[in-house]
């Protein structure tokens, strides 16, 4: 029931704004929908897929009108990790690779949040920490729906200055930091090294695809060198797909 219902907002979110009609009262009464029991909001989507087929200014088919429809249905739940895939389609990683300047970027409760900063990137000489909510690039403010305008903003030659305004936790007044734009570093997704007292330390910074096999090999690695116990580091680990977040754990986990 409720899907059905987020069916219909989202129809009329992702249809109606590209389509001039005019939807009356009368009409809708009269337009033939039975008066048998419905699903709450059937009704309603009936009706709207009834009219944009007759009053729409555009052609648009069927097929392409319930697309729309369940495209309208991600958006409106607002979670930044639903997503819509076709048939021929492949998932984008979102945050498996930095924004401009080395940060890897999240939005949280309408906010532009900074998940982790590369180290020895732009960001992280400006002074940007992991949970530093981005508000503003210069004197442009931020929208969390769009982080892809986000990393537009952040990008740039390098040398050139961009000031970042970013609120933190126990801090009142936004925060004005100075950025210097210049090339990501390239750092290793995982490094394993060997600490005192046979420990050793695996550190993971972000899950490309066989991160699992990336790891196995820096444990054997480890023990061949005498270490006993183990670290794992997952502090600002950043992107990856469900699959890869398990492959980890199976090294670590039995059934």
């Amino acid at each position: 029931m409720r899907a059905r219902g987020f069916l219909a907002l989202g129809f009329a979110a992702g249809c109606l704004g590209a389509m001039a009609w005019v939807l009356t009262p009368t009409a809708a009464v009269k337009s033939g929908v039975p008066d048998g029991p419905t699903v709450g909001g059937t009704r309603l989507f009936e009706n709207v897929l009834r009219h944009v087929r007759s009053f729409g200014v555009d052609s648009v088919t069927d097929q392409e009108l319930y697309r729309l429809a369940a495209t309208g249905v991600i958006e409106e739940l607002d979670d930044p990790y639903a997503v819509l895939l076709l048939p021929g389609q492949r998932l984008k990683q979102d945050g498996a690779e930095p924004a401009p300047q080395g940060l890897f970027l999240d939005r949280q409760d309408g906010l532009v949040i900074v998940v982790a900063a590369v180290a020895g990137s732009a960001g992280e000489a400006a002074g940007v920490r992991s949970g530093d909510m981005l508000v503003a690039v210069d004197s442009a403010l931020l929208d969390a729906t769009d982080l892809d305008r986000v990393q537009r903003l952040l990008d740039g030659s390098a040398g050139s200055r961009v000031t970042l305004r970013v609120r933190r936790d126990g801090v009142r007044a936004a925060i004005p930091l100075t950025l210097v734009r210049a090339e990501v570093p390239k750092v290793p997704a995982t490094e394993s090294f060997a600490m005192n007292d046979g420990v050793g330390r695996v550190v993971i910074r972000r899950f490309p695809t066989g991160l699992s096999d990336s790891v196995r090999a820096g444990i054997v690695a480890l023990r061949t060198g005498g270490v006993r116990s183990l670290v794992l580091d997952l502090r600002g680990a950043v992107g990856g797909g469900l699959s890869d977040g398990v492959a980890l754990a199976d090294l670590f986990l039995d059934g």
